[in-house]
Parts: C-alpha cells; sequence; structure tokens
C-alpha cells in the first residue's frame, strides 16, 4: 500500500473510504475524539486513519476513512455504495468485452458506456432477459 499517496490526499482534504486486507500491519493512534483510530505501517510512519468494523450477513469489513464526521453505519453504506458502481463497471467491461477502455478521455468513456447501455437494453428489449456476452457477441457479427 503506497501510504505516502494516502498522506497526500489526505493533506489536500480528498476523503477516501477504503477495504483493508487482513495482513496490513495497523498500530492503535491516539487522536482527538471517540473514534476509533488507527496507524499504518511498520514503522508507525503512515498516515493516522479512522477505522470502522462494519458486519455483513456474518462477515466483519474492516474500513478505513477520513471522514470523522459520519456514523460507522454511513460508512459501510458509502462502501457498498461504491461497491455497486464497482460491479457495475464489471459488468459493462465484460459485455465490451474488453480488458480496458478503448479511450481514455472523458467524452469517448461517456460514448463507450451510452453504446453498451443502448445496445444492451435493444437486446433487452427484443429478448426479454438481461443480456449476457454470447449476446453482444452476436452483435458484433
Amino acid at each position: 500500500m503506497n501510504f505516502a499517496l494516502l498522506a497526500q490526499l489526505q493533506a489536500r482534504g480528498i476523503h477516501f473510504v477504503f477495504r483493508l486486507f487482513n495482513n496490513l500491519v495497523l498500530q492503535p493512534a491516539c487522536r482527538s475524539g471517540l473514534r476509533p483510530s488507527v496507524r499504518f505501517g511498520v514503522h508507525g510512519d503512515g498516515p493516522v486513519l479512522r477505522w470502522c468494523g462494519v458486519e455483513t450477513n456474518g462477515d466483519v469489513f474492516h474500513l478505513v476513512t477520513t471522514r470523522e464526521d459520519l456514523s460507522a453505519e454511513l460508512i459501510g453504506l458509502i462502501y457498498r455504495q461504491r461497491w455497486q458502481i464497482e460491479l457495475f463497471f464489471k459488468w459493462i467491461k465484460t459485455i465490451l468485452n474488453c480488458r480496458h477502455w478503448l479511450a481514455e478521455s472523458p467524452a469517448a468513456v461517456r460514448i463507450q458506456i451510452y453504446c453498451v447501455l443502448i445496445a444492451s437494453l435493444l437486446l433487452m428489449l427484443w429478448t426479454g432477459q438481461r443480456p449476457n456476452k454470447r449476446m453482444v457477441k452476436s452483435l458484433q457479427w
């Protein structure tokens, strides 16, 4: 994990929420306020961030954030919504049948997404089911 990048983002006032791996070394950190905080890194030179433990379906997720003003439940909801966005992009990339975007500019990505969504909606209207990779392949022919 790039602790310098996290420290730079934190210094610039950019807020983030992410999930921790189980093998990450954390040290409790003293910080003002009642929220639990941790310091990253083996040597204790990493940034200090707020830790939240969120339980879902019997699994505990260890989340870290820069937001001190939000409850643990809201932090968990933010992470869950972020994960839904990740799944949406995974679905789009699967339908597109590519490992990366054809172009990097925002306008080009927007056009690619619109094309995939329009094609998927047309396939859905035609077949009555959610389109899969094979349906999209048939369009390419």
